[in-house]
């Protein structure tokens, strides 16, 4: 499907002007279009010939003697983008800017009409390559290692198109095609905020010192409030305020729970370096986060778990209601978890662990090596030969110190028990990547603020409520009481849901929250980075 299109022929001002027409297509006709008259870049030229083509390369923009109003128009549109963290810059603003303000009247006839249709290739071509940006993202997500959820297919509906050609201003269809979810509109405001701070002279900073808390008095303290005051912790702060009161006290505890620290509300290292970051890093962090948003699909599915890495916690959405939010550990930073989108459709109960070979070679093979009892004491069983041929193995015959990791001819399985570390329950959705969630017998890894502890996989706090959740979703009865009975034989058995649930696991390090506040997690895995370069990386040919 074609995206936005200039507005038909006639639609304002005189017919089309057929010297212009015959510059367009002799433009686009050329073996190498592309480059315009004037020699700026075309994004998207297979898409433009389709387009001028069906119109018989009427121009859109532009008529016989210069712009007409919707070249302005899509201008101050293209200069708009920069609130939702994207650059004017890339959508020939510069070239536009100069050639909308030319003086075409007064340049000879042929001149005239070939930088008239210039102007009007470049008008579409931006318009294009902004519409496609706003609707899937500027960055491609396949190209981020490891990458990211495929973004929508590029493409306007059917109804914004017709409204794009029956008039509609490029600033309403823009505003279209931007994500109208997961609080998107709000990521904008928030972002245009700590611009404003920035523009002012930035944040303000807490000169170094002891750690501050209930009772304390001083210049520090004022600093700290008036901090807190900035991006509205302490609403109400006065200057003068320098006492360490109950109401800064609930304010840090605030700014904490918003930033994923230990609410306590004192002010230590922790709190205080997390206060002390420049505006600037908020700033690239909420346009980082406005990217992520516009990968995903424009319309995600009522009924879906979603799981932030960052946040470490996996949520349960019911008509687009949160009912259920825990705990989760995942990777480790050189075992991250991947971002993808899949869809849970079916649950092991008492489910046997096949080991990964990379696990397998890395880790248990080593420690076997040390330790010949190592397997005996975790239940592990080693496995040789496959379908039919697979048999299990003593191990106390195998000479492990023998084995190459290289051509690894074992493999480890642990059975069902309470030392397996699936746990009770596993969330299966097929994936490339062969990541999961489940249930875990290490519980106090969730008593931790940073739950980086897996090899990849996404361990629930309370998975068996969370089973018995999707369970109830699928329609039966009695979820609880079917899985306690399901488990208690301590043998593996699959369950089936008959409406699989999509999953979706993505990396935010900054959202909106329940009660609307602007949430920040720390970038665990240092992804941010990576996305903030590429979203502003000089603009190339349309992916």
């Amino acid at each position: 499907m074609l995206l936005f299109l200039p507005l038909a022929a006639g639609a304002t001002g005189a017919a089309s002007p057929a010297p212009v027409s015959a510059d367009i297509r002799m433009a686009l006709a050329r073996s190498n279009p592309a480059f315009t008259e004037d020699g700026a870049r075309l994004y998207s030229v297979d898409l433009l010939r389709r387009f001028y083509a069906a119109r018989e390369n009427r121009p859109g923009w532009v008529g016989a003697q210069g712009p007409r109003p919707e070249a302005r128009a899509l201008l101050r549109t293209l200069r708009a983008s920069r609130a939702d963290g994207l650059n004017p810059d890339h959508y020939h603003l510069e070239a536009l800017a100069r050639l909308v303000s030319e003086n075409f009247a007064a340049l000879p006839a042929g001149t005239r009409d070939r930088r008239l249709a210039s102007l009007e290739l470049l008008l579409s071509d931006a318009f294009l390559a902004l519409a496609r940006d706003q609707r899937s993202g500027r960055v491609d997500p396949a190209t981020l290692a490891p990458r990211a959820p495929a973004s929508d297919p590029a493409g306007p509906s059917e109804a914004g198109l017709a409204d794009v050609l029956g008039g509609a201003s490029p600033v309403t269809v823009m505003r279209r095609l931007a994500p109208d979810r997961d609080g998107y509109g709000r990521l904008r405001d928030a972002l245009a905020r700590y611009r404003a701070i920035a523009a002012q002279g930035g944040l303000s900073r807490i000169p170094a010192g002891h750690v501050l808390s209930r009772g304390d008095r001083g210049v520090r303290v004022e600093a700290l409030a008036a901090r807190l005051a900035e991006t509205g912790d302490l609403p109400g702060f006065t200057r003068g305020d320098d006492v360490y009161d109950v109401d800064i006290r609930a304010a840090v505890i605030r700014f904490q729970a918003r930033h994923g620290l230990r609410p306590d509300g004192v002010a230590g290292p922790v709190t205080l370096a997390v206060l002390n970051r420049p505006a600037r890093a908020w700033i690239d962090r909420l346009r980082v986060n406005l990217e992520r948003i516009r990968w995903l699909p424009r319309k995600l599915p009522g009924t879906r778990l979603v799981v932030n890495i960052a946040d470490f916690r996996v949520t349960l959405y019911v008509n687009d209601a949160a009912v259920m939010s825990e705990r989760a550990v995942v990777g480790r930073r050189y075992r991250q978890t991947p971002e993808f989108s899949g869809a849970v459709r079916y649950l092991v109960v008492n489910p046997a662990w096949d080991v990964p070979e990379s696990i397998a070679v890395k880790e248990i093979l080593p420690a076997v090596r040390r330790d010949h009892r190592y397997l005996q004491r975790q239940g592990f069983e080693v496995l040789e030969g496959w379908g039919a041929r697979q048999h299990r193995v003593d191990p106390a015959r195998i000479h492990w110190q023998r084995i190459s990791p290289s051509r690894m001819p074992y493999r480890f399985r642990q059975p069902p028990g309470p030392t397996n570390p699936l746990g009770a329950v596993e969330f299966m959705f097929p994936n490339p990547y062969d990541v999961y969630m489940h249930d875990t017998p290490s519980r106090w890894l969730f008593d931790s603020r940073r739950r980086t502890f897996s090899h990849g996989c996404i361990r629930v706090e309370h998975a068996m409520r969370l089973a018995a959740a999707l369970l109830r979703l699928d329609g039966r009865e009695d979820p609880g009481l079917y899985l306690i009975h399901a488990a208690s034989g301590g043998e593996t058995r699959w369950i089936d849901l008959r409406d699989p649930v999509p999953i979706f696991i993505v990396y935010r390090t900054a959202w909106v929250g329940g009660s609307g506040s602007i949430q920040f997690r720390r970038d665990i895995y240092g992804r941010d980075a990576q996305v903030l370069s590429a979203l502003d990386a000089p603009a190339a040919a349309a992916r």
